[in-house]
């Protein structure tokens, strides 16, 4: 009786587990398609690529298209660009952000809810919002066109100083004045303490930073014209033609009038704001009035 049961409970478990199994493997199918067909499409003649019904395996395999691919673009310099970027965006968050976090769990001051309220309501901003005053800043501090541009909005942001604070709070306040105790300074306390105990809310915080700066595309689509500061995903989005992101931004649908300056004007029902833009020169006019 009871070899029976166990018998019956052990075919359950091998049936849960092979049907747990096939849905795992067929998910995981479904998920490498699409890297197969891109894979597959690369070695395809461009006449096969089209033909109907597909072929998901080229019937003969072309070699040039990865040469010609490979050398149309300085890749090795767009990728060195991406990783510099992304890399110091990420050591930067990482540092900044955890050490806001910590002021912001473990200090008290004068201010603090308010100055914590104004992190978060940074969160509900949307980032296209900021593309235009960030560029004009850009512009008056001489660093549009160049690396750093793309690189110094993004030293600090919100969603990190917010995910580290709540890391932080979990660490007892006991250890952190059995360092005072120790001499340890504040700085200390966060380097020697604070920092090594958050480790895994820092390694996710630098993968999802990474992530976020190797992917972002609208803005050194907008701030970057010459093509050796390009990142890979200006390569990959197909252009980062300076008219196709600051013209299409800043100057609507205007046409460049006889000086050559890009015109968007935005009438409203009281108001009117004008602004002319160049590459030298910002002038904000403010008008009142239809």
């Amino acid at each position: 009786m009871k070899t029976g049961i166990l018998r019956s409970a052990r075919w359950r478990e091998w049936i849960g587990n092979g049907l747990a199994h096939g849905v795992l493997l067929i998910g995981a199918v479904t998920m490498l398609l699409p890297l197969f067909w891109m894979v597959a499409t690369a070695f395809k003649t461009a006449e096969e690529t089209f033909i109907f019904p597909p072929t998901f395996w080229p019937q003969r395999v072309i070699l040039n298209n990865l040469v010609q691919a490979w050398t149309a673009a300085p890749f090795g310099r767009y990728f060195f660009n991406s990783a510099l970027v992304s890399g110091s965006v990420t050591v930067s968050q990482v540092f900044f952000c955890s050490l806001a976090g910590f002021v912001f769990a473990k200090f008290r001051f004068r201010g603090q809810g308010l100055l914590f309220t104004l992190v978060l309501a940074k969160l509900m901003i949307p980032a296209q919002v900021l593309v235009i005053p960030l560029y004009l800043l850009m512009i008056r501090a001489g660093l549009s066109d160049s690396l750093p541009a793309v690189i110094l909005p993004d030293l600090m942001g919100a969603f990190g100083i917010f995910m580290l604070r709540q890391f932080i709070l979990s660490i007892p306040n006991d250890l952190l004045d059995s360092g005072r105790i120790d001499g340890c300074t504040n700085f200390g306390i966060y380097w020697r303490i604070v920092l090594p105990l958050v480790k895994p809310a820092l390694a996710t915080f630098a993968i999802i930073a990474f992530i976020n700066s190797w992917n972002d595309f609208l803005w050194p689509l907008i701030v970057i014209r010459s093509p050796e500061k390009r990142t890979l995903q200006l390569v990959h989005g197909g252009s980062a033609d300076r008219a196709s992101a600051r013209g299409a931004l800043l100057r609507g649908f205007s046409a460049p009038d006889h000086r050559g300056h890009r015109d968007q004007r935005i009438a409203g029902g009281v108001g009117r704001f004008e602004w002319t833009v160049n590459d030298s020169a910002w002038r904000l006019p403010w008008r009142w009035g239809t």
